[in-house]
């Protein structure tokens, strides 16, 4: 019989298992290659839009400067700095031939000397390949030397801040014409984030004006040292044309004058109706157009996880953006270049730079196919020698082509899919097993009723009258499972009955004596008893309320009582005060019994106050002429639950009856304390004494008297 149920539930474990497996592999496969292609797809799409908005921002970015620059270059004030500018330029050397201090024209040449020296110099070698020399860069012109040395050499700011000098020291009409037209000259380029602004006259190419006073300067560009630049060609090429109407760009590169960091000029004629007088040109900084590739470096905020980036490569190949490997670790993608065999000389550069922004060069194929036109997708090795999936496409700015290229590390990009292969393969297996188990149970349908009968048994074995079996077969383990929970829910019954008992029985302890003393009785002690080493203890009378009780019915003295002893136990609650017992008319109580209190004589005589007060107020309340005698004393005690079935705690020793001596000398609604009590509530001015008291085989002594008067603000004080 074993043998068959054995063999049974092997073949059924079988069959479920083989059958769930099959299907399994069959539905899994399908599922991961849809899977694959569209997370695939969707890898490429949000590169590929990612792409496209930022082709979009950066269209947008250079129409707006293109706008910016043409709306300014038709303002009239531009005008007019242009033509008086090269006026005050022209009138120069009169100025420097009728000048007195003529003399001092060496001082100016070792002054503008010394800046290129230990100013412009030093610093421009730091990011330049070779070593700048200083007669490449020092002009020679009369007329430019003087300009430099007011507005570089004297200006006291440093370089690339040297726009934050209003006027110069500079007597000449240029002087005046420049401290005129600055201030509102930077606040434009300022506005509107631009690096520098500058004035050109488009006769000599000289530089009339700069905001940023930088070495370039009152040069002439297209003859000078910068003659070599793209912004000198842009320069050359309008004075050619003289197009009123002309706008043209000048890549970025590094220039000179701005310590060779990444330039890009937007150059726009200036003209007095048809003619053109000047140029007007904007330096914008390569951080804008940056920051806009770069999403603000942004790059995970805008969905390129931790691997994805924005690469812009220009026309001569080398990048436009900073790259995010190198924003992020400088150090580790260096080493990366080197370990993928850069030149030297490029890693050296970013290093110097601190950018990879014209520094690095990139001619992987991807940018081969953008720079030739064309737009696509795929998986490619990037500049790192990373496989990446990338989407790329070509820029067109001004009159050269850009690529644009969106790419992310191909683990990351494919680690959904690898997760998807893992979640399969634990879903396999964990389909496995359930359909194991699955199978074992239906083997074993029909004894799982015995079992959680024989577990129900355990359990009420065990103490527990909790028990109920469920059992959903509709047979003669359906009768067992119901006469058994029958049985049990009878044992349940009588089990609450006697706990109901016993619950009210411990309530009624708690009632009766202080809550340390019930919970010792409930826990079987048999003798209780507690020595205290140090208790205030009070005794209170009701005086009157005899005399009262005989003009009353029975039943109306005793609510009357309740009423009052209820007050006083609620007063004893809010004042950590606990009763001890009441005898007719008499209200026993004490302090730091049950719970040490430090204040306790304290809590004590503000506890006394508060009896005086409810009695004032019920006899007042109720027209009955009622008052109460207190005696309070603190000491040691001894405290003990006395009687077998009928249990009452109460207090003995030479405190307790000290105590009740002073209550029953006391006059009504007085409060007598002794001598002891008074020196612990030396900081209470609330007693009137000592006053000599004869007490019963104590002869004459010394008692103090609480003073009434204290009684409404100190009670209630305590109270809330």
């Amino acid at each position: 019989m074993l043998g068959v149920k054995a063999g049974l539930q092997t073949k059924l474990i079988f069959l479920l298992v083989l059958v769930s497996l099959v299907s399994m592999a069959v539905v899994a496969a399908v599922c991961y290659r849809s899977a694959r292609q569209s997370l695939e797809q969707n890898v490429y799409d949000r590169l590929t839009s990612i792409r496209e908005a930022r082709k979009a921002q950066l269209a947008a970015r250079m129409t707006f400067v293109r706008g910016q620059v043409n709306t300014l270059s038709e303002d009239k004030m531009v005008l007019d700095a242009i033509k008086d500018f090269k006026a005050a330029v022209a009138k120069l050397p009169e100025t420097l031939q009728g000048e007195k201090a003529l003399a001092q024209t060496p001082e100016r040449d070792k002054g503008l000397r010394q800046f290129y020296e230990k100013d412009f110099l030093p610093a421009l070698r730091k990011n330049h390949d070779g070593n700048p020399q200083l007669e490449t860069y020092l002009p020679k012109e009369a007329a430019t030397r003087y300009l430099q040395y007011h507005y570089l050499a004297a200006n006291p700011h440093p370089y690339l801040q040297k726009q934050k000098l209003d006027a110069a020291d500079d007597p000449s009409d240029y002087g005046k014409v420049h401290a005129w037209y600055h201030a509102k000259f930077r606040k434009i380029a300022q506005t509107f984030g631009y690096d520098n602004l500058m004035l050109i006259d488009v006769e000599s190419g000289l530089v009339l004006y700069n905001v940023l006073k930088t070495t370039d300067f009152a040069t002439d560009l297209t003859a000078g040292v910068y003659s070599g630049t793209a912004f000198a060609d842009v320069v050359r090429a309008l004075r050619k044309n003289k197009d009123p109407n002309l706008i043209k760009n000048a890549t970025y590169e590094p220039f000179a004058p701005n310590l060779n960091k990444p330039s890009s000029f937007l150059v726009s004629t200036v003209a007095d109706g048809p003619n053109v007088v000047g140029l007007l040109v904007f330096q914008f900084p390569m951080d804008g157009i940056n920051r806009v590739i770069t999403g603000d470096y942004q790059w995970e905020r805008d969905g390129l996880g931790k691997t994805g980036e924005v690469v812009l490569v220009a026309h001569d190949h080398r990048m436009r953006s900073l790259s995010r490997f190198y924003y992020e670790d400088p150090d580790a993608y260096l080493e990366t270049l080197r370990s993928v065999g850069y030149p030297k000389a490029q890693i050296e550069q970013i290093r110097r730079t601190g950018t990879t922004i014209l520094a690095q060069e990139i001619r992987s194929p991807e940018v081969e196919a953008a720079l030739t036109g064309e737009t696509h997708t795929g998986i490619v090795k990037d500049y790192r020698g990373k496989e990446v999936l990338s989407s790329y496409s070509p820029v067109e700015m001004s009159s050269n082509r850009w690529a644009i290229m969106v790419k992310m590390d191909a683990d990351e990009a494919f680690a959904p899919i690898r997760q998807f292969e893992q979640d399969v393969a634990v879903a396999g297996v964990a389909t496995t097993l359930v359909l194991g188990l699955l199978a074992l149970g239906l083997s074993w349908q029909l004894v799982r009723p015995l079992h959680r009968l024989l577990d129900g048994a355990r359990k009420v074995a065990t103490g527990r009258n909790d028990v109920t079996v469920k059992v959903s077969a509709q047979d003669e383990t359906r009768e067992l499972a119901d006469a058994f929970n029958g049985m049990a829910g009878r044992l349940q019954a009588q089990a609450g009955k006697l706990a109901e008992q016993e619950q009210a029985h411990a309530t009624l302890l708690r009632n009766i004596l202080p809550g340390p003393a019930a919970e010792r009785v409930l826990n079987g002690q048999q003798q209780i008893s507690d020595d205290h080493a140090d208790v205030t203890v009070l005794f209170a009378k009701l005086v009157g309320f005899t005399e009262l009780t005989d003009a009353l019915p029975a039943d109306k003295a005793i609510a009357l009582l309740n009423d009052v002893v209820v007050a006083f136990d609620d007063a004893a609650d809010r004042f950590g005060v606990e009763k001890v017992k009441t005898a007719g008319a008499t209200y026993m109580a004490a302090c730091g019994l049950s719970v040490q209190r430090p204040d306790h004589a304290h809590r004590m005589v503000e506890f006394a106050q508060e009896l005086l007060r409810i009695v004032r107020v019920f006899g007042q309340e109720h027209g009955m002429a009622l008052a109460v005698q207190v005696g309070i004393h603190c000491g040691p005690v001894v405290g003990g639950v006395v009687g077998r079935t009928r249990f009452v705690y109460d207090l003995w020793g030479e405190t307790v009856n000290l105590a009740a001596n002073l209550q029953q000398a006391a006059d009504p609604d007085t409060i007598l304390v002794t001598q002891a009590l008074r020196d612990r509530l030396r900081d209470l001015d609330v007693f009137r004494g000592p006053d000599p008291v004869e007490l019963p085989r104590r002869g004459v002594v010394a008692v103090w008297t609480v003073l009434p008067q204290t009684v409404p603000a100190m009670a209630m004080a305590r109270a809330g």
